[in-house]
């Protein structure tokens, strides 16, 4: 069989200050890098923060895969979607690729899945079953996700492929020897416990006056601003807005702690590039995080919302050298065993050849 001449229609948001976050980047990672074995057609369903031209975007999204439903070639279509509003786009994809017998992977990226689903009425519940069950594939992140859906949406198993990452690995030093940085990247907002990470920071600061809290990311800007004038943290924490992927391996590269203390989470990308730098980890036992960070190994792991906790374990690191590089010396081996692109490619190709068989 000639895979080149399989189209893979991947449907996901687009990259950008208004786009789809991870989710749009690891859309964009699968397009350039299946493109070497198969016809992809990168279809982007939103891109931009007004309503009409979000309008305009989903319907051109809608217009652009007609020529990849008539072509005659073998066709499989990867629809990444999130919760509310993104799930409910990919829907009108996923019915409509249904009339033409097009064989539809759904690959579910959401951290707040389990929320929507929960707060949907019976009816919407239903409507959210029925789409899941028309597609010939569902992939989710983790085991934890796998379990969820077996309990709320079908019986039938989904297939599990865990999130892989780019090498952000650009320096031979020992993490330990580097300034005492802070670094979060993400969305800063409730979710991501950023409010949490800057009450811990104002602890953090009595132990090393010398610490510096950097915050990579949009959102809610001006509430955090407010909160480290508050506590006094003003010389010590720096807003980084919304970065790029060269300034992103920068601060990876040049920081000592990487730390998402979220409530919810999928399979976050952030701590694969966090790991493949070789940083020490501070995250949370939430979504597929524990099976990304081995608690004690590759990372330090605490309960969502312990503002102690998580202040107690960034001193930890900080206070000691050898305990710092051996958690990144082990972040860097399990990205290196687990959670590199080509490991991650082979499993969604193999899905693709499945499907090409059976149809």
């Amino acid at each position: 069989m000639k895979n080149k001449i399989i189209n893979i229609l991947m449907i996901a948001p687009g990259t950008g200050r208004h786009g789809g976050g991870g989710i749009a980047n690891y859309a964009d990672i699968l397009t350039n890098r299946l493109s070497n074995r198969f016809n992809v057609t990168r279809i982007i369903t939103l891109k931009e923060n007004n309503l009409i031209d979000k309008l305009m975007r989903f319907v051109s999204s809608l217009l652009h895969i007609i020529p990849f439903i008539v072509s005659n070639n073998q066709k499989i279509a990867h629809i990444n979607t999130a919760h509310q509003n993104s799930f409910w786009r990919k829907a009108i994809f996923v019915k409509l690729l249904k009339i033409f017998n097009i064989p539809i992977i759904i690959h579910l990226h959401s951290s707040e899945f389990h929320l929507f689903f929960k707060n949907s009425s019976s009816k919407k519940q239903n409507a959210i079953r029925n789409i899941f069950k028309m597609a010939d594939r569902v992939i989710v992140l983790s085991n934890s996700w796998k379990e969820w859906y077996v309990e709320n949406i079908e019986e039938r198993i989904p297939t599990v492929i865990y999130n892989g990452m780019d090498d952000f690995l650009g320096s031979d030093d020992q993490v330990s020897e580097r300034e005492n940085k802070i670094l979060f990247l993400g969305r800063l907002g409730h979710r991501k416990g950023i409010y949490d990470l800057i009450k811990a920071f104002e602890t953090i600061k009595h132990s090393h006056t010398d610490a510096k809290l950097l915050l990579g990311g949009d959102g809610e800007i001006e509430e955090c601003k407010d909160l480290v004038d508050g506590l006094r943290l003003t010389e010590s924490v720096e807003f980084l807005g919304w970065i790029g992927d060269d300034q992103k391996k920068k601060l990876l590269n040049t920081c000592k702690v990487f730390t998402l203390p979220s409530y919810n989470e999928g399979f976050p990308l952030s701590i694969l590039e966090a790991m493949s730098a070789g940083l020490a980890i501070v995250s949370t036992k939430v979504g597929g995080i524990p099976e990304e960070v081995i608690n004690g190994n590759s990372g330090l792991l605490i309960e969502a919302g312990d503002t102690n906790a998580l202040a107690q374990s960034i001193i930890r690191i900080l206070s000691d050298d050898n305990y710092c590089d051996s958690l990144g010396e082990n972040a860097r081996i399990q990205y290196l065993d687990n959670f590199t692109l080509d490991k991650i490619l082979k499993d969604v190709e193999s899905i693709y050849l499945e499907l090409v068989e059976k149809n």
